[in-house]
């Protein structure tokens, strides 16, 4: 739990304290990762932590929304009250709020698997380069490649005056490949990518080969591919579907 179900309670009767009609506090803490590699060596290692709170109070229509990077007590009450008081001298409207202790929702699966801050830098680089390795093995028309990890770990906390209490964790992995390949003055790329919602691991189970050949053969397809013709040609749009190829356009 990001705040406390006391902590809460308070930040909430603070927020109502001027006659709003709901409250309402999101909280949040999250995990960053981005790891590049870039001929052949580390290009990147950025890794972060963010943390804050979101607090909303309604005035019949009109809406409040204040943000803060201060999770303490003295931090989320000030929060409360600069929300309460941008229609000061009213009167509360309703009775405290209450809320039980949060519901999860999300499963085992998420917390018992490993976390990316569980896993050495030297491990994921390690991916990185074998991945770059494995591309630049499948054809001498490689110039570059650009094999990259993102993690993001983000947890929230979401309460209400109405009792609501919950809580969630969301954990997003990807890699992506791209491959540079170049052959008489000409250079084309192609860019393949990989996720999973579970598994920080994920990328250990890829078969590199097949993954960077597949890579490789769609950069040199674009490469060697004639140009499209030039001129006017009729255009068959199917009944529901112009209107992403306009917005397109």
């Amino acid at each position: 739990m990001i705040i406390s179900k006391s902590l809460v309670e308070k930040t909430l009767n603070e927020a109502l304290s001027t006659g709003a009609d709901f409250a309402e506090i999101f909280a949040e803490e999250s995990y960053s990762s981005r790891l590049s590699v870039m001929d052949s060596s580390p290009k990147e290692a950025l890794v972060g932590r963010q943390y804050g709170a979101g607090i909303r109070v309604h005035f019949g229509k009109e809406e409040i929304y204040i943000t803060t990077s201060d999770l303490s007590e003295a931090g989320l009450i000030k929060a409360a009250r600069a929300a309460a008081q941008a229609k000061a001298g009213g009167q509360r409207k309703n009775t405290s709020a209450h809320i039980e202790e949060p519901m999860t929702t999300f499963d085992d699966l998420l917390t018992k698997s490993k976390m990316p801050w569980d896993l050495t830098r030297d491990r994921k680089f390690q991916f990185l380069k074998n991945l770059d390795r494995a591309a630049r093995a499948q054809s001498t028309l490689v110039s570059q490649t650009q094999p990259l990890l993102l993690e993001k770990v983000q947890k929230v906390q979401i309460a209400n005056s109405l009792g609501v209490h919950v809580e969630d964790l969301r954990t997003h992995y990807r890699t992506m490949l791209e491959v540079f390949v170049e052959e008489h003055g000409k250079r084309e790329s192609f860019m393949k990518n990989e996720f999973s919602v579970t598994d920080a691991l994920f990328y250990e189970n890829i078969p590199l080969v097949d993954w960077a050949r597949e890579t490789v053969d769609k950069a040199l397809t674009v490469l060697r591919a004639k140009f499209a013709p030039a001129g006017e040609f009729p255009v068959s749009i199917d009944n529901g579907f112009g209107g992403e190829i306009f917005h397109e356009a």
